[in-house]
């Protein structure tokens, strides 16, 4: 009992719980990893995500509240074990109802080592919900009629996961609300087969149209746009293929490629694995595209 009681002395301490959207940092590795915590125990259930290395935010976090000595729990892995031995992050739950809660923790403390997060009971050690975190992936619930977030962005050739909450529905591409069977993905979404994924590959530049089968008439209907693709030769993002690239790959040369550098990957553009004038060519002989 003491060891349960000063661990929860230390999540409680830990963590400062807020009500309001923050932003994804830039800099820290596992920003935008998401853990998806399905339906459980209690109504609990809700999507989670790794802002930066001492923040995470549950979107759509959904629990009653009825259940005694509630926290969210870290654990390294996604197992009993692990939450047994993790840590409580946050104060006691109470009722949430599909809410937005932001958990930061104090400065010094990194979600380093902590791989998977739990709706937890430390009274009977009972896991409500839990998921391990993933790296970053759009994803979009389904939950009574509608889809929560409707209408997504996503860069060419990612992938979107379609998460059930409740009810039995579909995802299926078109805008009619009647399937004709040449649809680009026709998904069954419910309780036996919970989670569904689409990878838009090959599709740049365009809105793709999706609805609900069963629930089409209640306005059940969502888009993803995918964006243009990156321009060749465009080595520093500005949008266009300019001297500036050219400047851009020339103070680069010699450039490690593969090695975690950003910008020594982007000066390889000709995709051979080093930074040298072979891609100073490369880019010039593109000067105007993209503008």
């Amino acid at each position: 009992m003491t060891k349960m009681m000063n661990r929860l002395s230390f999540g409680a301490a830990l963590v400062t719980l807020l009500t309001t959207t923050v932003h994804a940092g830039d800099t820290y590795s596992r920003a935008d990893w998401v853990a998806v915590l399905a339906p459980g125990d209690h109504d609990s259930r809700g999507i989670v995500r790794i802002i930066d290395e001492r923040t995470i935010q549950i979107d759509q976090f959904t629990y009653d509240g009825t259940a005694p000595a509630v926290y969210f729990y870290l654990g390294e892995t996604n197992t009993q074990e692990d939450f047994e031995n993790g840590i409580p992050i946050g104060p006691l739950l109470g009722a949430y109802d599909n809410e937005t809660v932001v958990v930061q923790l104090d400065e010094g403390e990194t979600l380093d080592g902590w791989g998977a997060i739990s709706v937890w009971c430390v009274t009977f050690d009972v896991n409500f919900t839990s998921a391990a975190f993933e790296p970053p992936m759009q994803v979009v619930t389904a939950s009574g009629f509608d889809f929560v977030p409707a209408d997504i962005t996503i860069d060419p050739g990612e992938t979107v996961r379609w998460v059930w909450f409740d009810g039995n529905h579909t995802v299926t591409e078109g805008t009619d609300g009647t399937p004709d069977g040449d649809e680009l993905f026709d998904l069954v979404l419910n309780a036996a087969n919970p989670e569904v994924e689409f990878t838009f590959d090959g599709f740049e530049d365009t809105v793709v149209d999706y609805f609900c089968l069963f629930h089409f008439n209640f306005g059940m209907t969502g888009t993803v746009t995918v964006l243009a693709g990156p321009c060749e030769g465009d080595a520093n993002g500005d949008g266009t293929v300019d001297p500036l690239d050219s400047g851009f790959v020339l103070a680069r040369f010699g450039c490690p490629v593969g090695t975690g550098d950003a910008s020594c990957d982007a000066a390889d553009q000709n995709g051979d694995g080093s930074v040298d004038p072979l891609d100073s060519g490369f880019v010039l002989a593109r000067f105007g595209e993209c503008s």
